[in-house]
């Protein structure tokens, strides 16, 4: 075995070496790395990443770090610090405007400009909401506009009401009369005035114009507005809403928000999942910062507005605002461009090609659950308002209630799939209403379906998942699409008895003509038995391509931050915060779909020459009888599996457990054929395979003790050396006199055998000891030196010359027997320690916040190492003597060598337990445990068999994927167009509203934008 090299963890770099002309090679230990540089139609997303392990960021020279810009900007602290103080006096007493005396300054103009109060009124008349402060004689303080004289003016744009209603004249102070009767060189005495600190809020009115209090993303602001009081003129609210102002009440009204500070609360949810408490603590931490408190409260406000502009948003996006109809259910809500939609993204002659590809247009789905977005109790869900009825992801209530009072939910017997323990839990919290919510999706790229999403009352149960899928059906266009498949986690136990529930029940209906057929997820079927692996593997499903299954667990994980806002929240509000975020995911990968397609394209051609290669190599050692008779079979099973999925149980390798060393010596023991030396000669060699097991466990403890032994570790160590020394001297006398030697003085039996004993277990790990012993202290090199490292007195140390030579064949045959026994042990015992760690490894990453089940999974999964450390060098032992005692090649040829590669999780094809399995090829000794019972059928024609269909599956989703890709990006560009079209005829349906064509227009116009993204980004693979 090769020295193992002592590795040393580099740090890993992010960094490009970056010019004024682009990005540049960076030299990493010698050799240059030359990042490509992106094309118009590809963004720096795209970019390939960067190695794991880079050496040392070192940059070119004449370019600089963000570090070296830092070093440089340190000197420069103190005079920024200078310039940031100075401003807070102003740089002259003079108004940049009229040079007369100034004392107002606006901290959201451009340069902070010093004004005097006429100028400063004229300015703002059209930025009423910019922040100004006032010169005190000694600092600046917070002031309010309409102290200069400001008023908002309604209903003629920003003129004044020509009626005759009194009101003042611009530039007019709120003190005294008219402008041209004001001394312009006094000023507002501010310790009388209304500034922003004050706890008492302004007069409602304020000569004759009511003062409102206004929400803007710039803080909560106190303006006097001045209505239109013309006869016929608006309303209130409509005056304000046309100059963008929403009213908070529609009678008295003394509360406004701006419309962008709608829009900003909600891009903020969406985006950054700002809750509206936190928002609205940010505008009055804006509008006074060090008084917060005293700045008028309107958290009420905000949640009732941002649900009121939600919902108009919503039907003014959807094209409500145009049509002057009712929405229905799902009709506020986006699907999945590139999923096939008749009427929608198909060409005309679709169906009779669906006839002769019926694959080609089968659509899928995946339901999963979410059990952080539980909600709790309401005081009044009685006085409710529902502003979206079912019209967007979340369902109709009141028919899924209907729904589940008539559901029948079967009581689940206990089964061994540990993942459908979720629908046997009775999952009920004190004060909820819901324990969470169930949705599905479009399998391929993970848009919500509308009217899908349900919440859950006791677990994860029948009744809830059969309305999300029979939902997802009928709302997403699938009339004449006669095959579907549906990814679930616990399929196998819903999947039964399905048709009953339908027909059972008036609310669930399936079409008559469709074929629905059922998967789990890639990394939910580890967790399954290994019948479900075959029965509902996607990689033996036809037509599914290269996807998991698991896509709605990306978009949980996105969901879940917005969890806390809708616990607390009234039910209707929750429908619509969580309608609002399923359709921003939506909108997000609809605006990404051509990066993803083409990435998608990309990966299935690299993921089919790959496959191809293993599969042709494959197919060379396989005769063309057997190719012929797999693939007939395969046909058949695959069109039996829609009656019966236990069908597909052929797939499955025929699994018969190899004997192990014990059951081997069993075997021997009672073997009437044998002569009672090779009988007794069996027990006494198998203890002696026992003890070096001993051996190789003593040596792990020794190492684990590391440099520090303490004195406890060291008598604990003196006895289990102790203990070995007495098996090993016990050993040798039984089995001296099976081997003719004397134990009173050396025999030349051994003699020379030493230069070929690299089988021994602990050869091949003396470089690795030399290098550790390099850094030990002499005191633990002795410590090393122990029986843990004596050579046993067995045939294979004799060697298979010297056996036959002294008339020791008889023993050397019984040590084969129980070495075979011994590697099969090794190998099972590797198999399953793999398995466990892997799940255990998996299962540490996906349980947040628990440390103190991270910590045990940890722990789990370093036992679960040494133990597959133990094992790997058991089986490389027998498998060292097996060769030292001259095995047949038929046996060594089953026995073949362990790399590390091969220990490796990931790679492990045949058991169904470990995950990151399907595109990965097959290390040998996962298929040792399938010996077939059939007559005249070898191991390796088995393990071929297994193979051989494993890689043709991996063959052919990956050809699916290339062609559904290929469709995709067609109909997406159809569905852009489709969309447009729509806006197109909206806008023409009203000739005399210039609004809404505009923005009809303007809809239309970012719908062929998308499309003609999409051309360019799909060139040259769809043309």
């Amino acid at each position: 075995m090769p020295s193992r090299v002592s590795k040393k963890r580099l740090p890993r770099t992010t960094e490009f070496a970056t010019t004024s002309r682009g990005t540049k090679a960076v030299a990493r230990n010698d050799k240059t790395y030359c990042p490509p540089k992106p094309s118009s139609a590809q963004g720096l997303s795209e970019l390939p990443p960067i190695p794991h392990h880079d050496p040392p960021f070192v940059p070119l020279k004449g370019t600089k770090t963000s570090n070296d810009y830092l070093r440089e900007w340190e000197p420069k602290r103190q005079p920024y610090l200078d310039v940031i103080i100075d401003v807070e006096a102003p740089s002259s007493d003079q108004c940049v405007s009229c040079k007369e005396k100034g004392l107002w300054r606006c901290t959201d103009c451009l340069g902070i400009p010093v004004l005097c109060r006429r100028c400063c009124c004229v300015l703002h008349t059209t930025l009423p909401l910019h922040r100004v402060e006032r010169w005190t004689g000694e600092a600046f303080s917070p002031a309010w506009l309409w102290e200069t004289g400001v008023v908002i003016n309604l209903g003629h744009g920003t003129a004044v009401c020509p009626s005759g209603f009194r009101f003042l004249a611009p530039g007019s102070g709120p003190l005294d009369g008219p402008l041209e009767e004001l001394d312009l060189d006094s000023e507002v005495n501010i310790e009388d005035a209304h500034n922003i600190t004050s706890n008492e809020p302004l007069d409602s009115s304020l000569d004759g114009n009511p003062v409102l209090t206004v929400v803007d993303v710039s803080g909560i602001h106190q303006l006097p507005f001045r209505f239109c009081r013309c006869p016929g003129c608006e309303t209130d609210d409509i005056q304000l809403l046309r100059s963008g102002f929403m009213a908070g009440t529609f009678v008295n009204i003394q509360t406004v928000f701006t419309t962008r500070v709608l829009d900003d609360f909600l891009l903020d949810n969406l985006e950054c999942k700002t809750a509206a408490s936190s928002y609205f603590e940010k505008l009055r931490r804006r509008t006074s910062p060090e008084f917060p408190h005293k700045v008028k409260n309107r958290y009420p406000h905000l949640l009732r507005m941002s649900r009121i502009w939600r919902n108009l948003q919503l039907w003014k996006r959807h094209g409500f605002g145009h049509s002057r109809k009712t929405p229905g259910e799902g009709e506020l809500a986006q699907f999945c461009p590139a999923c096939p939609q008749p009427g929608v993204n198909l060409p005309p002659d679709w169906e009779k090609d669906q006839d002769q590809n019926p694959l080609l247009y089968m659509r899928s789905f995946v339901m999963d659950g979410n059990f952080t977005a539980n909600h709790l109790a309401q005081k009044r869900p009685e006085d409710d308002v529902w502003l979206a009825k079912g019209t967007g992801m979340m369902t109709k209530r009141e028919t899924y209630n209907a729904h589940l009072a008539v559901a029948v939910d079967p009581k689940l017997p206990k089964h061994e799939c540990n993942i459908t323990r979720a629908l046997n839990a009775q999952v009920v919290k004190t004060g909820t209403t819901a324990t969470g919510i169930g949705a599905t999706a479009c399998a391929r790229h993970g848009f919500f379906c509308p009217t899908s999403v349900v919440d859950f009352q006791k677990g994860e149960k029948h009744a809830n998942v059969d309305y999300s899928i029979i939902r997802a059906i009928k709302s997403t266009n699938m009339t004449g699409i006669k095959h579907a498949w549906l990814g679930y986690d616990a399929i196998c136990r819903w999947e039964p008895n399905l048709e009953k529930r339908v027909k059972d029940n008036p609310y669930l209906s399936l079409p008559p003509d469709l074929t629905l057929f059922k998967a789990i997820g890639s990394f939910h079927i580890h967790s399954h038995v290994k019948q479900c692996f075959q029965r509902y593997s996607l990689s033996l499903l036809p037509g599914s391509g290269l996807i998991d299954g698991e896509i709605l667990e990306t978009s949980w994980s996105v969901l879940n931050h917005i969890s806390p806002c809708t616990r607390g929240a009234t039910a209707a509000h929750r429908d619509e915060i969580l309608d609002d975020h399923m359709e921003y995911s939506n909108r997000k990968k609809t605006s990404n779909m051509s990066t993803t397609l083409v990435k998608k394209h990309k990966r299935a051609i690299e993921l089919l020459t790959d496959a191809e290669a293993a599969f042709e190599d494959l197919s060379q050692s396989a005769s063309e009888r057997d190719i012929k008779a797999w693939t007939k079979t395969a046909q058949e099973v695959q069109q039996q599996r829609i009656l019966d999925v236990k069908a597909m149980d052929w797939f499955a390798p025929k699994e018969v457990k190899d004997p192990h060393r014990a059951e081997i010596q069993l075997q021997l023991s009672t073997d009437k054929k044998l002569t009672n030396r090779k009988k007794t000669a069996s027990h006494v060699l198998s203890d002696g395979l026992r003890i070096q097991e001993s051996q190789i466990l003593l040596q792990q403890y020794v190492r684990s003790l590391k440099t520090r032994m303490t004195t406890a570790q060291g008598i604990e160590l003196t006895k289990k050396r102790e203990a070995l020394r007495t098996q090993i001297d016990t050993f040798h006398k039984r089995v001296l006199p099976f081997l003719g030697v004397s134990d009173t003085g050396p025999d030349d039996l051994f003699e020379g055998n030493d230069a070929d004993d690299t089988w021994a277990p602990d050869i091949g790990d003396e470089a690795e000891l030399e290098d550790e012993l390099e850094e030990l202290s002499s005191d633990y090199n002795e410590s090393l030196i122990g029986p843990e490292r004596d050579r046993i007195l067995l045939p294979s140390r004799i060697g298979k010359e010297k056996c036959r030579k002294h008339g020791l064949k008889d023993l050397q045959e019984v040590e084969i027997a129980l070495r075979c026994g011994q590697a099969n042990e090794a190998l099972h015992n590797l198999r399953m320690e793999l398995g466990k760690r892997a799940f255990t490894f998996v299962r540490s990453r996906k349980v947040p916040g628990s440390k103190q089940h991270k910590t045990r999974s940890w722990s789990a999964i370093h036992a679960s190492t040494s133990l597959i450390r133990k094992w790997a060098r058991v089986y490389r032992q027998a498998r060292g003597a097996l060769k030292h005692l001259g095995a047949d090649d038929g046996t060594m040829s089953k026995y073949q060598e362990l790399l590390d590669k091969d220990l490796k999780i990931s790679t492990s094809l045949l058991d169904t337990s470990i995950p990151g399995q399907r595109y990965k090829s097959l290390p040998w000794f996962w298929a040792l445990g399938s010996i077939p019972t059939k007559k005249g059928t070898t191991v390796m024609r088995e393990f071929l068999r297994v193979h051989w269909l494993r890689a043709k599956a991996q063959v052919d989703r990956a050809r699916e994927e290339k062609v559904l890709v290929e469709h995709e990006m067609q109909w997406t560009i159809n569905y852009f167009m489709n969309k447009a079209e729509r806006w197109a005829e909206l806008g023409k349906g009203y000739p005399n509203k210039s609004g809404h064509r505009a923005y009809a227009r303007r809809q239309e116009n970012v719908w062929i934008q998308f499309a003609d993204e999409a051309k360019v980004a799909f060139r040259g693979i769809i043309d």
